[in-house]
Order: structure tokens, then C-alpha cells, then sequence
């Protein structure tokens, strides 16, 4: 109980982006931290989180600390402090890519794919040619039944990427879940002369699945 107080006290949900705390510390200089990131390397996550939670006890406007702490609490399955984290983490920093990407992918694993799709937006107003956002993004827009948004959203990546798989696996899943079988088929004949066995032979378990 006394880290979950703690934790409420340390991580409050950024509200406005813009409100930035000045004096951001140099993770160098913190000897938690780096304890913190040891820790982390090694697998030892929830002996990250305490170091990291002394770090910010030393100075609450530490946006590493607060991006590290999320991840931290999505390694140990809390995506709710998470989040938290990682807002409080833009909330001192609010142009650190990796943050928003990281909050992304939280708000993703706990089933947010509205939240997930705005957080993505935002990435790619700061990195534009961000493929692997690009296919999150679809696979968000496909999770929720957006499947023109998805559709864009992995065809977009592949005029930066041509042979990227995850964006041809994806526009599969659109024409699976859309009943468009020769375009399914399409790509998983693309994946399979990409060298790519394991996800053509998955794609095609969602073609028979759905067709079959």
C-alpha cells in the first residue's frame, strides 16, 4: 500500500501537453536512475521501479525517470500507472517521441484504441516517416473497425517501406476482416516471395479461418 500512495503522489496525469516544468535533471547525475537502468537490463523491474521512485523523490521535474518508471510498470503488467507515467513524463517534456510512442503502446495492450490512435497522431506530427508508428497506428484503427483509416494508415508505411511486412500482414487482415480474398491472398503470396514463412503461414490460418 505505501507504493501505490507514493505512486499518486509522484505520477499525476498530464493535463495540458504545453505546461512544461523547467529545470529538467541530468540523468547522469542520478545515481537511482542509473541504478535503475541496471536493473532494468537484468530483467529486475521491480527493483527499477523502487530506484526509479527514489530518483523522483530527489526531483520530481525528471522526465527520464517518469518515462522508465512506465516502462517499469508495464513490464510488471500495471498499464494503468503506466500511463500515468508516461503522461507525467510528456508533461515535463512534451516532444520526447519515445514517450509518446511508449504511451501508445500502453494505451494498445490495455485496450484504449481510441486513446491509441490519438497518441500515435501525435507521434507522427513530430516523426512523419515513422514506419512502425504508421503500422501501430493501422493496427489500432483495425482493432476498433476502422478499416479504411487501417488500410491507409499500412499503405502509407509502404511507400516509405515497400518490403515492409508488418504493413503488407496488416493490409491482409484488413481484406481478411473486409472478405476481399484474392487482395488477402495478394499478400500473403507478397510475404512469401519476401522470404517471410512465418507470417504468410499466419496470414493464411486468418484466410482459412474466414473463408474456408
Amino acid at each position: 500500500m505505501l507504493g501505490i500512495r507514493l505512486l499518486d503522489k509522484l505520477v499525476t496525469p498530464a493535463s495540458d501537453p504545453a505546461e512544461a516544468v523547467p529545470q529538467e535533471v541530468d540523468p547522469k547525475l542520478s545515481v537511482h536512475y542509473q541504478k535503475a537502468l541496471e536493473s532494468a537490463s537484468e530483467g529486475l523491474h521491480a527493483q527499477a521501479l523502487e530506484e526509479l521512485k527514489e530518483s523522483l523523490r530527489e526531483n520530481g521535474a525528471f522526465a527520464e525517470a517518469y518515462h522508465e518508471l512506465g516502462k517499469a510498470y508495464r513490464n510488471l503488467g500495471d498499464l494503468n500507472r503506466a500511463i500515468k507515467a508516461f503522461q507525467s513524463a510528456i508533461r515535463i517534456h512534451p516532444q520526447r517521441v519515445e514517450t509518446y510512442t511508449e504511451l501508445g503502446v500502453a494505451y494498445d495492450s490495455a485496450g484504449n484504441f481510441l486513446e491509441a490512435i490519438k497518441t500515435y497522431m501525435r507521434v507522427l506530427r513530430l516523426t512523419p516517416d515513422s514506419i512502425e508508428t504508421r503500422n501501430d497506428l493501422g493496427m489500432a484503427y483495425f482493432n476498433i473497425g476502422g478499416y479504411t483509416e487501417a488500410a491507409k494508415a499500412f499503405n502509407q508505411a509502404l511507400q516509405i517501406q515497400e518490403s515492409n511486412v508488418r504493413a503488407h500482414f496488416g493490409l491482409g487482415l484488413v481484406y481478411v476482416d473486409l472478405r476481399r480474398r484474392e487482395l488477402a491472398m495478394a499478400e500473403h503470396t507478397t510475404l512469401q516471395d519476401m522470404g517471410e514463412e512465418k507470417m504468410a503461414s499466419l496470414l493464411m490460418d486468418h484466410i482459412n479461418r474466414e473463408f474456408y
